[in-house]
């Protein structure tokens, strides 16, 4: 294969199984800045699936941006080949003035992958949030596994933190009896956001970074729900959306991006139908001394002041009971929060007068 200078290559994927884990991993060269991708599977029994598309789509955002060519010798699924040119077509529209591509060199396997697994069910990814267990209620019978991923919301330095998730991801499996897999990756500090702005967590690389670690155990699920962020309706660039998380999706597995409510509507559904998750629920980002949640930050004030128009703050165990759920109204939302968080702060602030028609 001839080799272009100007290129992001994917060599060396390896499989690796010891007594506790399972291990994909490979190398992607990223024009000269070489990276080693690691990602584990711990406890899991199942086959995993060592193939080249998981990795494509991590490096999918950065690829298109700086238009710059994919090169690997690994065999790329049609299906996945032909879906992630409407990829582009979305950063086109969310980029007007850019000049962007998606270029991939790589054969391509036209025969469909068959997994010899009967009835694989469902995977969705779970974090503790809403939009996790809004994804896994509303979904509850075709879903049979949730993945959790260390080193992506919670890092291995936050021991404290870190185990308290893992608790709570394990009592919520045994609640809803699902299979639970914990896996580990490197992603985050092998991509950091100063090499470029097209690993930034949120805006480009989570979402990318997570069907990275699901495309392997598509021998064992051959759906991966990933929970959403709010409405397809408001089209903002993200790192997951309703507009390109399913553009990801092969013959063998497909992606979709699930939730098309916002937190409140969420909120009110899921505890119509189970209030469990009160019990559980982990939504702040800040952490500050490896708190739990810390019933501080916007993200936090906007889970409470839900929760308690809907009527459930006596119920809430994981934050403040005695927070003021009228200081999200108040607060100044940042330009990364805006576009989401405006419209949803404007429609809280009027249920909450609704309510209090005589509060000042």
């Amino acid at each position: 294969m001839k080799r272009n200078n100007n290129t992001i290559r994917i060599e060396n994927i390896g499989y690796h199984k010891y007594k506790t884990k399972q291990v994909v991993e490979c190398n992607i060269d990223l024009n000269g800045y070489q990276r080693r991708i690691v990602n584990e599977y711990y406890n899991f029994k199942g086959r995993l699936y060592v193939g080249v598309e998981g990795f494509i789509s991590l490096i999918l955002p950065y690829a298109i941006n700086e238009n710059i060519e994919i090169e690997t010798k690994y065999t790329v699924d049609k299906t996945y080949y032909d879906n992630i040119k409407n990829i582009l077509k979305k950063y086109e529209e969310w980029n007007p003035q850019k000049n962007i591509n998606l270029r991939i060199h790589a054969p391509i396997k036209k025969k469909k992958l068959v997994f010899n697994r009967p009835n694989r069910k469902s995977l969705c990814s779970f974090t503790g949030g809403v939009d996790s267990f809004f994804t896994l209620i509303e979904n509850n019978n075709s879903i049979g596994g949730l993945m959790y991923v260390q080193n992506f919301d919670v890092f291995d330095s936050q021991n404290k933190l870190l185990d308290s998730v893992l608790k709570m991801v394990r009592s919520v499996s045994q609640k809803y009896n699902k299979q639970v897999i914990i896996c580990n990756s490197n992603i985050r500090k092998e991509f950091p956001r100063r090499f470029s702005p097209y690993f930034g967590w949120g805006k480009y690389l989570h979402g990318p970074a997570l069907m990275c670690l699901a495309y392997p155990l598509s021998p064992t699920y051959k759906h991966y729900f990933i929970p959403g962020t709010g409405k397809s309706s408001i089209s903002m660039q993200w790192g997951s959306s309703h507009h390109i998380d399913h553009h990801n999706s092969s013959s063998f597995f497909y992606i979709s991006h699930s939730g098309d409510h916002d937190r409140y509507d969420k909120l009110k559904i899921m505890l119509g139908k189970d209030t469990f998750p009160l019990e559980h629920l982990k939504v702040c980002y800040k952490n500050k001394n490896q708190a739990y949640n810390c019933s501080k930050c916007e993200k936090c004030y906007r889970t409470i002041i839900c929760i308690y128009l809907l009527g459930y703050k006596d119920k809430m165990k994981t934050f403040d009971q005695n927070v003021d759920p009228k200081k999200f109204l108040e607060i100044q939302l940042g330009s990364h929060e805006y576009n989401r968080g405006r419209y949803f702060q404007e429609k809280l602030a009027r249920i909450y007068d609704e309510l209090h028609p005589n509060h000042s």
